[in-house]
């Protein structure tokens, strides 16, 4: 007799629970392997994952499958493989990482419903059912399915339970997902007027405004300007001709290849032999900004193509995969894109594309690592370094580390490209677990920024108190007389990060987290950015009841707003998380930029990750030391990184570039460092404080976070934690170190305490079985235990 072995979706459960289930008749010829199922489980029905066939003895009693809900596996050996590591490496359910490998619109159902087999007139002989048995399968014929509540109105469950093994009737989940969008834009129609006349203005503004736009822009996605102007205005102007709505852009005919530099050309003699046999190499790709990565990357996929296998390419930011699908698009037409920010039917096409092997090139975010191709043969991370290739919610994994997991599994190559690599990956390409490639120079025309510094102590002493100093104002006049484009980068989104009452002292905080509340401009609130807790902007003090508030410090949106009053005439768009949660925005505002309508573009950290932009001749730091002071062990590493890659959006194209730095640490060498793009120098002289401090990549750390809204009680756990880790372990001869408990930089989050502990080792085995014997413990209710290894984060 048949059975399976059924891994229980239970992503709140602290272990993983596998139970063997017996296989109807009805689906005994089936393949079940890497499906999901509907099994009963006590009184209860859940979902599982198959994981394996078994043989039952004849007079077992097991209880049967009740439904498969996928028609085709949706993981395969090689991907269960993959989730048993990050379940190991992560220390978290296997369950929990295999939902992670899925589309969201494989998780998102409705309610159970009874679906029927067989049609209505088959030989299935009808006679030998019950009257009510009958009776429902009438009702299923009718209406094609019935919810299952309406179903046990008309047979008792073990009769459904009977039909379902007789191969009558199927439970099935009615499963719910946002359509797939075919996107169109609005362009000039044939009838439109030359120019808005003055009467259509004093008549129908917004039909004008309509008009104008689109003559400005040529296109324009619609969903974006359906935001700018009312949808009536402009089915008045489709109904007149003098508006049109048409397909997306066509991508062209396949670009060919580009003639590569000396230096192009001795990476690709490197990396051809690899690329062309099924074995598992790492590369480390070290090339400054505008170096010509891209072209390398789309080369050495060209080459896996034409072995007969696929490619997957992880970019960091979703702005940044709308940007480079452009490019890859020409090169590679079917490209497959993954994102999460894709309408769920768009995404899940893809994904099914993927699978069945019709897209030899996948492109997405952190999570396009699991697309599952079949017959890998490359992986590319693009700007490795990116702190948002590491998950923050269970798993916690790390892109490049599943990458290279997976590249090994599967005999495939792995290209890590960055100007500025994580310590540990450029550590491992010195020391011979990576291979290291090198572009040092920019391709011509294109040559590295000049850099400055600006001492802003100088611009304080002098009585100003504004983001942009005079310096900076002075080059962004002169670049903007020449028609060129400027990029400010701050990040630090928000209007004013602190706001105090000067008449008593009292400043904004936020009652569920140990910060301050950010002034939000555009919305009119403090705001937590943390928590999102949202407080209504009076005027008046809360604790004195005086009109005598005064914001300290700056966001994004002031600088937007003193940019704006400096230059009255100038095109200005901001790209932060804030901007970019209006729907379109985003893209909108990137090509904007590449067709240069925006003569400025103000930014957090997503205008400093890879965007190309020939126009742009001058990127100014409004304030380098942003993340110079956190109270972590990275901030050098990440503010170096900032930087430079800022920097690196300056003088891409004909225009010499510029790059401004204000900083009140002019004298700091990671200032210095990046002023000079020297990677080189910092890397020396950062790895030698790593490694007598103990930090990676000469160990790997383990994070505890206790949260509990007691913060007595979050200590003492804390205290209890660090004991039962001695415990379990010898220190010394383990050579491991345990660091607190102490309350988080953040020591109130979301109404809860944090207290944590960092565990410092050589061995990171040895941190996973710690993680995994604390994930076993039972805590008081309302504690929650956060294990996170390798955190890119202390705070």
């Amino acid at each position: 007799m048949r059975g399976v072995q059924v891994l229980i979706n239970l992503p709140t459960s602290r272990m993983d629970n596998y139970f063997t289930y017996r296989v109807p008749e009805y689906l005994a010829g089936h393949e079940l392997f890497g499906r999901r199922v509907l099994v009963e489980l006590g009184s209860h029905m859940v979902e599982g994952y198959v994981v394996a066939d078994t043989v039952l003895d004849a007079g077992q009693e097991i209880k049967p499958l009740l439904q498969v809900l996928d028609q085709k596996p949706v993981i395969d050996s090689g991907m269960l493989s993959l989730a048993r590591w990050i379940a190991d490496s992560y220390i978290c359910p296997l369950s929990v990482a295999l939902n992670n490998m899925l589309p969201r619109p494989l998780h998102r159902k409705g309610g159970r419903v009874i679906i029927p087999l067989v049609e209505r007139g088959e030989d299935h002989h009808c006679q030998n059912l019950s009257p009510a048995a009958l009776e429902l399968m009438e009702q299923l014929w009718s209406c094609g399915q019935l919810e299952y509540q309406q179903a046990l109105g008309l047979a008792t469950p073990s009769e459904l339970q009977l039909l379902m093994e007789q191969g009558w009737i199927a439970l099935s989940s009615n499963y719910k997902m946002s359509p797939a969008i075919t996107e169109q834009y609005y362009a000039l129609g044939d009838c439109a007027p030359e120019t808005e006349e003055d009467s259509l203005s004093r008549l129908a503004p917004r039909q004008a405004e309509a008009l104008r736009i689109c003559r400005q822009k040529g296109l324009i996605e619609a969903r974006a300007l359906e935001k700018m102007v009312p949808k009536s205005s402009l089915k008045a102007l489709l109904k007149k001709g003098w508006l049109r709505l048409t397909d997306p852009p066509a991508a062209g005919a396949a670009a060919e290849k580009k003639v590569l530099t000396p230096e192009q050309e001795a990476v690709m003699a490197e990396l051809t032999p690899g690329l062309k046999k099924s074995q598992y190499t790492a590369w480390l790709l070290h090339g400054v900004t505008a170096s010509g990565k891209t072209e390398i990357y789309l080369q050495a996929i060209q080459q896996v193509l034409d072995s007969g296998r696929q490619a997957i390419m992880l970019v960091p930011e979703i702005a940044l995969t709308r940007h480079v699908e452009q490019v890859f698009q020409a090169r590679f037409p079917g490209l497959a894109v993954l994102h999460s920010q894709m309408p769920d039917g768009e995404r899940y096409q893809n994904w099914q594309r993927i699978q069945e092997g019709l897209a030899q090139v996948v492109l997405g975010t952190r999570s396009a690592i699991f697309a599952p191709v079949k017959r890998l043969g490359l992986i590319i991370l693009d700007e490795e370094h990116e702190t948002t290739y590491k998950q923050e919610e269970t798993p916690r994994y790390h892109a490049r580390e599943v990458a290279l997991a997976r590249a090994r599994q599967e005999k495939a190559t792995v290209i890590l490209g960055s100007a500025t690599p994580s310590l540990e990956s450029y550590y491992k390409a010195l020391t011979g677990e990576y291979r290291l490639l090198k572009l040092p120079g920019r391709i011509a025309p294109a040559c590295l920024p000049r850099v400055k510094i600006i001492d802003m102590r100088r611009h304080y002493r002098q009585g100003r108190h504004t983001a942009i100093s005079a310096e900076l104002k002075e080059a962004i006049a002169t670049r903007l007389q020449h028609g060129q484009q400027i990029i400010l980068f701050l990040n630090r989104r928000g209007y004013s990060p602190i706001t105090i009452c000067q008449a008593c002292g009292q400043s904004f905080m936020c009652p569920c987290c140990a910060v301050s509340l950010s002034y939000h401009q555009d919305s009119n609130c403090y705001l937590c950015h943390y928590c999102d807790y949202k407080q209504e902007v009076t005027g008046v003090c809360p604790a004195c009841g005086l009109s005598a508030l005064r914001p300290l410090g700056f966001g994004t949106q002031k600088v937007e707003s003193e940019v704006a009053a400096l230059f009255p005439e100038a095109r200005i768009g901001r790209l932060d998380m804030d901007s970019s949660r209006k729907t379109g925005h985003q893209k909108g505002l990137l090509h904007d930029m590449q067709t240069r309508q925006i003569d400025i573009l103000i930014g957090t950290q997503m205008v400093a990750k890879g965007l190309d932009y020939p126009g742009v001749s001058l990127v100014g730091i409004v304030d380098a030391d942003v993340t110079l002071n956190l109270p972590d062990f990275r901030a050098y590493e990440r503010t170096l990184q900032l930087v430079v890659q800022a920097s690196g959006r300056a003088g891409r194209g004909q225009e010499p570039g510029e790059v401004l730095i204000q900083t009140y640490n002019p004298e700091n060498v990671v200032i210095q460092q990046a002023a000079l793009q020297d990677y080189e120098g910092f890397y020396q002289a950062e790895i030698e404080s790593r490694r007598i401090l103990q930090y990676p990549p000469f160990t790997s750390l383990l994070r505890i976070v206790v949260w509990d809204g007691q913060e007595e009680r979050a200590q003492q756990i804390g205290q209890d934690i660090f004991s039962l880790i001695y415990e379990i372990i010898d220190a010394k001869e383990d050579h491991i170190m345990v660091l607190g408990p102490a309350p988080c930089p953040i020591s109130r989050l979301r109404g809860k305490y944090r207290q944590q502990l960092l565990v410092k080792a050589e061995n990171r085995a040895l941190l996973a079985s710690i993680g995994l014997f604390l994930r076993r413990l039972r805590f008081p209710p309302g504690v929650r235990i956060e294990i996170d290894i390798d955190p890119l984060s202390t705070l």
